[in-house]
C-alpha cells in the first residue's frame, strides 16, 4: 500500500481499479452476508491492473461497503482515474458518483462518460481532481450506488498552494511582577500583502493561567489591508501577586478568518512567569562506591522572608536507606522529606541539608516531579564532587587542537604518523606514557615529547595521556580516516555498546586501558533522554489533581541540556559513538492512554517538538561530522499496535471533532510542529498530517533537517493484538515461547515460522506507521528492562516456567524476529537493552582473580539472565542432569550446531555470526531498570564477566 501512495505523491493521473459483484444471499470475500436476504456487495481494491495486489477489502453489511481513504497526492493539479469493473454476469445499474464532506469543495469531479447501466464485463470511469485552495490536508468522500446499494471511499490530499498570505500568531512571555497589572503583547502578522482586506479574529483562553486572577480575558478583530503593515500586536493584562507558584500560560487563538488568506499558526501561548520562588535545591553528591553513595540535599531560602516550616517530595530512582538533619517516608518510589527539629525555619539567605544514603546510582534523571510546600520546583543534581566524573579541563595541553577549549576528538589519516606538542601547567620538562583502548586502530607512542599518532585503519579510539612527575592524565578520542580519506562510519563489524552514565565509577570503568580481557574497548555508550519536554505541564493526569509542569532531560544536570552536552563530550573522549535512548512522548505515567493523550495535546506536542530540536541541535553543536544515534520512543507504537490503531497515517476530514470515533485512529497533533516553530512551510518544510505517520515522519525529517544523527526507532517484541496479526495466538508469556508445545522437530520449526511471519506482520504495521521514512538509519529492538531473575524470582529454580530467562530456542526465535523485521524493512537491526547477567557456574577464565567467576547471588544489580551467554558464550553447569536448570538450558529442539552439552556441563558458542545472519548490526547491553545487573562500574555488579568476554570478541569481530 504505501508504494501506491507513493506512487500517487508523484504522478498527475492513476488508476483506481474495482472489482464488483453480487450474489444473493451469498458473502464476498472478506465481506458478509446481509439480513433479509439483501445482496451482499462485494468490492475490491487493487494495484495497477484488475489482476494486481489486493491492498483493501473491508468487512460490511449488505447496507454498503467503504473501502477507506485514497490519497491522491500533493495539490494543486494531482488527480485519480477510478475504474469501474461489472465483474458479474448481468447488467449492473449505477449512479452518478458525488463528493461529499466538509472538504468536497477542495476536490473535483469528472463523470463525462460514465456509464449509468454497465453491461456484463464491462467497465467505465470517472476521475477525482484536487485543487486545493489552502495548504494543508483535506479530505472527502466518493459515494455512488451499485444497483441501489451504496460504495464509498475516503480521498485525501495534501495542499501545497504558495502565495496565499499566512497569518499567524507568535508566544508572548513576562515575569508577573509582585503586584498591579502590566502587558503582555502578542504580535500577529501575515506572511504577505494580501490582495483584499483580510481579517482575522483573536481572543485569549484558560490554561494554567486562568481569568480573572492571573490575566483579563480580550478579545477583538484584527484587520490586515493591501498597503498596511505585516504586523500588529494585541495586549492583554497580566495581574501581579507575591504567591509562590509554577509559572502559568494561556493561550491567544485565532479564528474567522476571512478574505483570501490562510491561517498558519492558530494558537500563542502566552507565559506568566513566577518571580516569587523562595528556594533553591540542589542534590550534591558527597561520596560514591559501588551500588551506593552519600549527597547532601540542600534547600536554600532566595526569598526575602522566613520558611516556617517546609515538607519537600519529589520521586527518586535510587533507594535512600538512611537521612540525617531531616526525615524521610517514601512510597512507590516518591519520598517525601521533613525537616529535623532544628531546621524548621529557613531564614532569608540561609539553608537546610539534610544528609542521605543510598543505594544505586545518583545521575542527572535521578530525581522528578519535585514539590515544595504544595508548590513544583527543580531539583538540581550536582555530579561535580565524588561522582561527577567528567567534563573538567586537563592540565595537560594540546596547543595545536586546544583553542577556545580542550579538545575531545582528533582526526588523522591512515598510515602517516600525526604528531602534537604537549605541555603541563606548571610542570618545566614533562614526561609522558601514553596508552589506547583500541590498538587496532591506532598506535600512540611519544617521540621528542611530542604525543604521536599512527593510524592503522579507520575507526574510532581513544588514548590516555599521563605526565608521569605530576600524575596529570588526559583522555582524547581518536578518529582515523579511510584508506579513501573519507571519514569512518557506523563499525563495519558487528559492534558492542553499553549503557553507561556520566558517574565516576562508570567513567573509572572506561578509562582502565589495559591489554587482552582486561581492556574496556567499546563502540557505542547509551543513556536514556527521557521525563519528557522540559516546560510542558503534563496533560494526562488520571488520579487528579495540579497539573505539573515537566523538568525532563534539558533541565537535568543544570540545565541547557548538560546531559546530552557531557554525555556526548565524554563518550568522544573514550573513542565511543554516543547514542541516546530518546523517550520523551512519555514524561511519566507511561501507558497506552497517557501517550495518547499527549500526543493528542497541542500545547505537549508544541513543547515536544521543540525538545526535540534542542537535543539534535546539540548533537550537532558537540558532535559535527561525527556520529551521534538516536533510538526513537521506546514502546510508544507498540501501545498503538497492541492496540490494534489505525499506523497508515491515512489523513483524517481536519473538522473532524477530536473525541469522536472517527478520530480515534490515528490522530495526532502534528501540526504543532510547525506552531512551535521547528518546521515552517514558507521555509519549503512539508505538510505532514496529523496522524501517527505523520508524527513518526516528521520526526524523522527533522532529524535530517537539524543534524548528522544515525536514527532509528525501537520496536516490541509483544507488539501486537490479542491472538496476533496473523492469528498465531501468541501465549501470555510471549511470542518466543510459541515453540515451547513442541515435541517433534517438524512442529517446532512450523511453530518458529509462524513466530517469523507475525514478526513480518508487526513489522509491517511500524512500517506502515513510517518509522523506515525519511532516511531512518536502522531499526531498533529490545529484550527487557531487567534481568531475567529479576523480573521474576522464581526463575531462578525454575527457568522453564519464566517469561525471561530464555533458553536457545528462545534466544533463536528471538533471531528469527530480527530477521524478519530486515526482510520486512529492508532496514538493519540494533538490539539495544540486552541484559548482562549472566548463567551462574560459569567455566570461563577470570582474568580478574584465581578460581573462575563466582556465582551472581540474584539480588540487586546482581541477577542472572541468559542473554550475554547466547550472544557471547560460555561454559556452564546449571545443575545435575535431568535438573529443571539442566533440561531448560539443553533445549534445543532447534537443532542450533553451538549448543551441545557433556554430562551437567552445557557449552553454548558465540552467536555474533548468527546474530548478522539475522540482519543485527550492532547489540548494546545494559539492562534499562537501575536494579539490573550492571556490566561497568568500579567495579561492576557481575565481577567483569561480560566485559571480558567482549574483549574476546574484539580479538577476531565479525565482519558486516
Amino acid at each position: 500500500m504505501d508504494a501506491v501512495k507513493q506512487a500517487l505523491a508523484v504522478v498527475s493521473s492513476t488508476m483506481l481499479l474495482f472489482s464488483l459483484a453480487c450474489c444473493a444471499g451469498g458473502s464476498d470475500e472478506g465481506g458478509s452476508a446481509g439480513g433479509g436476504g439483501s445482496p451482499a456487495p462485494g468490492i475490491e481494491v487493487r494495484e495497477g491492473s484488475a489482476t494486481g495486489t489486493l491492498i483493501s477489502n473491508a468487512a460490511a453489511a449488505a447496507g454498503g461497503r467503504n473501502f477507506g481513504t485514497q490519497d491522491i497526492g500533493a495539490g494543486p493539479t494531482a488527480a485519480l482515474t477510478v475504474v469501474v469493473f461489472n465483474t458479474s454476469a448481468s447488467n449492473a445499474a449505477l449512479s452518478t458518483p458525488a463528493l461529499t464532506g466538509s472538504d468536497a469543495a477542495q476536490f473535483a469531479l469528472n463523470t463525462t462518460g460514465f456509464l449509468l447501466s454497465l453491461a456484463a464485463g464491462a467497465q467505465t470511469q470517472f476521475a477525482i481532481s484536487y485543487d486545493p485552495s489552502a495548504a494543508g490536508v483535506h479530505a472527502a468522500n466518493v459515494e455512488f450506488l451499485h444497483n441501489g446499494i451504496p460504495f464509498s471511499f475516503g480521498v485525501a490530499g495534501t495542499g501545497t498552494t504558495t502565495g496565499m498570505p499566512g497569518v499567524s500568531v507568535a508566544d508572548a512571555a513576562k515575569s508577573e511582577g509582585n503586584s498591579g497589572t502590566s502587558t503582555l503583547s502578542f504580535t500577529v502578522s501575515i506572511s504577505s500583502a494580501p490582495t483584499g482586506n483580510v481579517s482575522v479574529n483573536w481572543a485569549t483562553a484558560d490554561d494554567s493561567a486562568m481569568a480573572p486572577g492571573d490575566y483579563t480575558t480580550a478579545a477583538g478583530t484584527l484587520t490586515f489591508t493591501p498597503a498596511g503593515s505585516l504586523s500588529q500586536t494585541v495586549n492583554v493584562s497580566v495581574l501581579g501577586d507575591a504567591t509562590v507558584e509554577p509559572n502559568e500560560r494561556f493561550f491567544v487563538n485565532l479564528t474567522g478568518l476571512t478574505g483570501v488568506a490562510q491561517i498558519v499558526d492558530s494558537q500563542a501561548a502566552g507565559w506568566i512567569n513566577d518571580d516569587d520562588s523562595p528556594v533553591q535545591i540542589t542534590m550534591k553528591l558527597t561520596n560514591s562506591w559501588s551500588g551506593g553513595f552519600n549527597a547532601d540535599l540542600k534547600i536554600e531560602n532566595t526569598g526575602s522572608t522566613t520558611i516556617n516550616g517546609w515538607t519537600l517530595a519529589f520521586d527518586f530512582i535510587p533507594a535512600i536507606t538512611s537521612m540525617w538533619s531531616g526525615a524521610y517516608t517514601v512510597a512507590s518510589g516518591r519520598y517525601t522529606v521533613t525537616p529535623a527539629s532544628w531546621n524548621t525555619s529557613i531564614a532569608p539567605g540561609g539553608n537546610a541539608t539534610p544528609g542521605l544514603t543510598a543505594d544505586g546510582v545518583l545521575s542527572a534523571g535521578s530525581i522528578s516531579n519535585a514539590v515544595f510546600n504544595g508548590v513544583a520546583v527543580i531539583i538540581a543534581v550536582d555530579l561535580t564532587g565524588a561522582g561527577g566524573g567528567g567534563g573538567a579541563a586537563s592540565a595537560i595541553a594540546m596547543p595545536q587542537v586546544d583553542t577556545t577549549s580542550q579538545a575531545v576528538q582528533v582526526t588523522i589519516n591512515v598510515n602517516t604518523p600525526t604528531n602534537f606538542n604537549l605541555s603541563v601547567t606548571g610542570v618545566t620538562s614533562p614526561a609522558f606514557t601514553v596508552a589506547t583502548n583500541n590498538s587496532s586502530v591506532v598506535t600512540p607512542s611519544i617521540v621528542g615529547g611530542q604525543l604521536s599518532l599512527l593510524g592503522i585503519k579507520a575507526g574510532r579510539a581513544s588514548v590516555r595521556i599521563t605526565e608521569t612527575g605530576s600524575g596529570a592524565t588526559r583522555y582524547i578520542g581518536v578518529r582515523v580516516r579511510t584508506a579513501a580519506g573519507a571519514l569512518p562510519g557506523m563499525p563495519e563489524y558487528i559492534a558492542m555498546g553499553s549503557v553507561s552514565e556520566d558517574t565516576t565509577p562508570d567513567l573509572t570503568f572506561w578509562r582502565s586501558f589495559e591489554s587482552g580481557p582486561k581492556n574496556k574497548r567499546i563502540d557505542y555508550r547509551y543513556i536514556y533522554l527521557n521525563g519528557g519536554p522540559t516546560g510542558a505541564t503534563e496533560p494526562y493526569n488520571p488520579t487528579g489533581g495540579t497539573p505539573q509542569m515537566i523538568d525532563g532531560w534539558y533541565g537535568w544536570a543544570g540545565g541547557n541540556g548538560n546531559r546530552a552536552r557531557q554525555y556526548i563530550r565524554e563518550s568522544r573522549k573514550l573513542g565511543m559513538i554516543p547514542a541516546f535512548v530518546y523517550y520523551n512522548i512519555a514524561s511519566g505515567n507511561e501507558s497506552y492512554d497517557g501517550d495518547l493523550t499527549r500526543i493528542r495535546d497541542k500545547p505537549y506536542m508544541e513543547y515536544y517538538y521543540q525538545d526535540l530540536k534542542k537535543a539534535l541541535d546539540i548533537a550537532q553543536a558537540e558532535a559535527g561530522d561525527d556520529l551521534v544515534m538516536f533510538i526513537f520512543e521506546p514502546d510508544f507504537l507498540g501501545y498503538m499496535a497492541q492496540n490494534h490503531l489505525d499506523a497508515s497515517g491515512q489523513p483524517i476530514p481536519p473538522n473532524t471533532p477530536k473525541n469522536t470515533t472517527a478520530k480515534q485512529g490515528a490522530w495526532a497533533e502534528v501540526n504543532a510542529a510547525y506552531s512551535s516553530g521547528v518546521l515552517s512551510t514558507a521555509a519549503g518544510d512539508p505538510v505532514f498530517p496529523d496522524t501517527f505517520r505523520g508524527l513518526v515522519e516528521s520526526i524523522n525529517y527533522i532529524s535530517n533537517k537539524y543534524s548528522n544523527v544515525v536514527f532509528g526507532w525501537q520496536m516490541n517484541v509483544w507488539a501486537y493484538p490479542a491472538g496476533g496479526f496473523t492469528g498465531c495466538n501468541p501465549p501470555g508469556s510471549g511470542i518466543m515461547h510459541l515453540t515451547d508445545p513442541a515435541t517433534t522437530a517438524a512442529d517446532f520449526n512450523n511453530r518458529r515460522q509462524q513466530i517469523y511471519q507475525e514478526a513480518r506482520a508487526v513489522t509491517a504495521y511500524y512500517i506502515a506507521a513510517g518509522i523506515g521514512s525519511q532516511g531512518a538509519d536502522f531499526i531498533s529492538i529490545d529484550k527487557y528492562g531487567l534481568d531475567a531473575v529479576g523480573a521474576e524470582a522464581s526463575a531462578a529454580a525454575n527457568p522453564a516456567g519464566s517469561l525471561w530467562f530464555w533458553n536457545a530456542d528462545h534466544w533463536n526465535n528471538y533471531l528469527k524476529y530480527c530477521q524478519a523485521i530486515k526482510d520486512e524493512s529492508n532496514l538493519p537491526v540494533v538490539l539495544w537493552q540486552i541484559p548482562v547477567g549472566r548463567i551462574n557456574s560459569s567455566q570461563a577464565a577470570n582474568p580478574y582473580a584465581t578460581g573462575g567467576f563466582p556465582n551472581l547471588p540474584n539480588t540487586t544489580a546482581k541477577y542472572e539472565d541468559s542473554a550475554p551467554v547466547f550472544f557471547l558464550g560460555d561454559v556452564f553447569n546449571p545443575g545435575t542432569v535431568g535438573s529443571s536448570r539442566h533440561s531448560h538450558f539443553t533445549r534445543n529442539l532447534g537443532a542450533d550446531p553451538d549448543v551441545g552439552s557433556s554430562g551437567a556441563t552445557v557449552t553454548w558458542g558465540e552467536h555474533i555470526n548468527e546474530a548478522k545472519a539475522a540482519g543485527i548490526i550492532a547489540v548494546l547491553f545494559g539492562a534499562g531498570v537501575g536494579i539490573s545487573t550492571d556490566g561497568v562500574g568500579n567495579p561492576p555488579t557481575e565481577d567483569y564477566w561480560w566485559i571480558s568476554k567482549i574483549q574476546n570478541y574484539y580479538q577476531n569481530p565479525v565482519q558486516r
